[in-house]
């Protein structure tokens, strides 16, 4: 663990430490949102990769202040090979992702010591995080636009980086061949990032509802159409207490095309984060809130 850079908020006094952490070579780049009294609970939140942790990054900065605010600690992270972290794109991976949260609910106990700890995931976040609720039952889980099924993560890869070349006025790749080419060659290049066949393969077949997030209250929160009857369905029999929350109206995680505004006086992004951060809070904290 390298010496983290420290921020002081003047009218707040929420302290974020910025820095490098992990329990092997090469580490993960990360932030702690420390509230100005004693934290009262944890979160940590677990971002994507690649385009849609650009996109949902500062949806995210954004929670983990609001959570300080009201006394609950916070961890955000990249994943190793993803993001500010160190090591190369071939790190990344499901199962090294769902590492990854165990690591940074270490390094967050290192900070504050609390009995209570709520997981946030976001698109293939969701899978990591919801993991490790299950680890954990009872903890809170905030689920922001999950993928229900992780294949639907590189079909969408697939479509954005075939749109992109129609617009580029080049020849499109068909999907069948880029799945191809990451197979014989072990990686493609699509919408600008990088994509290995180890990512790729570790992706296969996984299913959100098969995961079992026992005894805990789970928020799933939809970015434009969707529907989650059937994880609902699924998860309530578990014994999970799933509630869906409308945070935003929008769906825009891997067309490049589109602007991203400031997001801290947009309605959608205020709603969204006010709404998360009040139904964590009153899970966490309870009477205690």
């Amino acid at each position: 663990m390298t010496t983290p850079a420290t921020r002081i908020d003047s009218v707040t006094g929420i302290r974020e430490e910025v820095g490098y952490f992990g329990a092997r070579s090469p580490l993960m780049f990360g932030t702690t949102h420390l509230p100005a009294r004693e934290a009262r609970a944890g979160v940590i939140i677990c971002g994507s990769v690649h385009a849609e942790l650009r996109a949902s990054y500062r949806k995210e900065v954004l929670l983990g202040r609001a959570l300080a605010a009201a006394g609950v600690a916070v961890q955000r992270f990249h994943y190793r090979g993803a993001g500010h972290s160190e090591g190369d794109v071939s790190e990344v991976s499901l199962d090294a992702m769902t590492e990854a949260v165990a690591e940074a609910r270490r390094h967050l106990a290192r900070h504050v010591e609390v009995e209570r700890v709520g997981y946030v995931g976001t698109r293939l976040g969701c899978f990591p995080a919801t993991a490790a609720a299950a680890e954990a039952p009872g903890s809170p889980l905030v689920l922001w636009s999950p993928i229900l099924e992780t294949a639907t993560f590189m079909r969408e890869v697939f479509r954005s980086h075939y749109i992109a070349a129609l617009k580029g006025e080049r020849k499109p790749e068909p999907t069948a061949r880029m799945i191809e080419r990451i197979r014989q060659e072990g990686w493609i290049e699509a919408i600008g990032y990088v994509f290995t066949d180890r990512f790729y393969s570790s992706l296969e077949g996984q299913r959100l509802e098969t995961l079992s997030p026992k005894d805990c209250p789970v928020l799933l929160v939809p970015f434009g159409p969707s529907n989650y009857e059937g994880l609902t369905e699924a998860w309530t029999k578990k014994g999970a207490d799933v509630h869906e929350f409308l945070g935003s109206s929008e769906e825009a995680w891997w067309l490049e095309s589109i602007a991203v505004e400031a997001e801290d006086g947009q309605e959608g992004t205020k709603t969204l984060v006010t709404g998360t951060a009040q139904w964590l809070v009153a899970r966490l904290l309870g009477d205690r809130g």
